[in-house]
């Protein structure tokens, strides 16, 4: 019996109003995700200016989510236009997010140590670098491990090899028709996941949950769920969608800002404080506002910005480091 059932409502294509209304958020996200990797007043004199930090930091990790939920919900809909061609296209799609995830990590790994050959050079010291293994078989297994699953050089470009195999799991459960079993097996492993990144004070884990399994592959099958269930949400949000889903994103932050004060008060001072619990609906309430904008934005420079996003999330790091 099939897991799912395609609703669609016949389209076989989604209006540029909607790509436009997700291309404009996706300008704010990519700008909350500068936000974090710049940390603005994290280093302020004042405790005011920590405070900020604090409230900047927490509430602009939505933007992460909402990114893999979006390529999720994109990339089954276009699995559903696609139909027999749909192996093509996601052969397609995964080649593309390697040879930017590989280009770009080669391009960071050059970056890097021509730093470290330029500090040696000019302190008169050894050169050594993070990024070259020792001749021995565990730093390698590790080294091999980091680059084909964790991300290896750029520190943000986890996220492009979080979504390869995210997208690769997705699409091989939708082939089955088994995404809502993959839906439950991925919110538990996200559970898992939240545990061992801002809960970690509470039970200790030995290994990162900033990846696909435990993180990427939840956000990526909510939003292919989505995808094949948007004419039910559609139908069932109606009386709800605009302000409705607006009003409960900032009560989520809100609560997911209370969820990081206590267990940064209680458990441990410094929480790497990626992804929590209340992430989950804040991140679903944000998404369903998007879906709920449809018409209402037209082409604009935030437009085109939003569209480009990956390539300002891929470089900006570079400006940063420089």
């Amino acid at each position: 019996m099939q897991d799912y059932i395609v609703e669609y409502g016949g389209e076989k294509d989604l209006s540029s109003e909607r790509y436009n209304a997700i291309d404009f958020v996706k300008c704010f996200a990519a700008f909350a995700i500068v936000c974090l990797h710049t940390e603005p007043f994290a280093n302020a004199e004042i405790s005011a200016g920590r405070h900020i930090y604090f409230i900047i930091d927490t509430i602009a990790r939505f933007a992460v989510p909402f990114f893999f939920m979006v390529s999720g919900f994109l990339f089954a809909k276009k699995v559903i236009i696609v139909e027999e061609h749909s192996a093509d296209y996601c052969v397609r799609y995964l080649k593309k997010i390697a040879w930017l995830y590989f280009g770009w990590t080669f391009f960071y790994l050059l970056y890097y140590m021509g730093q470290a050959l330029l500090i040696s050079y000019v302190n008169h010291t050894v050169f050594t670098s993070p990024y070259i293994p020792e001749r021995s078989t565990i730093p390698i297994i590790k080294w091999v491990i980091q680059i084909f699953c964790l991300g290896y050089a750029g520190v943000h470009l986890w996220y492009l090899i979080a979504l390869l195999w995210s997208m690769f799991i997705l699409f091989f459960f939708i082939q089955r028709k088994k995404i809502n079993s993959l839906l439950l097996m991925s919110f538990v492993l996200n559970v898992i996941g939240v545990l061992g990144n801002a809960y970690q004070g509470v039970i200790p884990f030995y290994f990162p949950t900033r990846n696909a399994v435990f993180f990427g592959l939840f956000y990526c099958t909510l939003g292919g769920f989505f995808a094949y269930h948007e004419k039910t949400i559609r139908d069932k949000t109606t009386s709800f969608a605009g302000f409705g889903f607006g009003y409960l994103f900032w009560l989520f932050c809100v609560i997911q800002l209370l969820e990081r004060t206590y267990i940064t008060q209680n458990f441990q001072s410094e929480i790497p404080g990626e992804f929590f619990f209340s992430t989950i609906p804040l991140s679903i309430c944000f998404f369903f506002w998007v879906l709920s904008k449809t018409g209402n934005f037209k082409e604009s420079a935030l437009t085109v910005i939003g569209r480009n996003s990956l390539g300002v999330f891929v470089i900006h790091y570079f400006f940063i480091s420089v």
